[in-house]
């Protein structure tokens, strides 16, 4: 994005440039931060590790304790759905955020990116 950012002679956004930004499982998680919320690199990368630290704790032995467990019991949700609902009620009315309306029609608003 800097690359592309610096030829362009402004600060672009991924959802500016890509038509497609796709993902699995945490990878996912940064696509919808980059193409549905329309945020920046950097505050995805932000949002990403809170939500890590929200599920996982934010130090290592948290981590470990909490990722050995869940081969046994499973992670709780809980920590995970409210740190989401949180991010998105916080950027929900961001320039970019892609919106579905009742009639099932995306509103894109000022953005190129499809629904992940």
């Amino acid at each position: 994005m800097k690359a592309v950012s610096s030829r362009a002679r402004k600060q672009l956004l991924p959802c500016e440039v890509f038509d497609l930004i796709c993902g699995t499982s945490t990878g996912g998680i940064i696509a919808i931060l980059l193409g549905r919320m329309g945020l920046d690199c950097p505050t995805a990368i932000n949002i990403y590790k809170d939500l890590t630290h929200a599920v996982c704790g934010s130090d290592e032995h948290t981590f470990w304790k909490s990722f050995i467990s869940s081969f046994e019991v499973g992670l709780d949700p809980k920590p995970y759905e409210a740190a989401v609902a949180s991010v998105v009620e916080k950027y929900a009315d961001h320039e970019y955020m892609v919106t579905q309306d009742g009639d099932n029609s995306i509103n894109q608003k000022n953005t190129r990116v499809g629904p992940c």
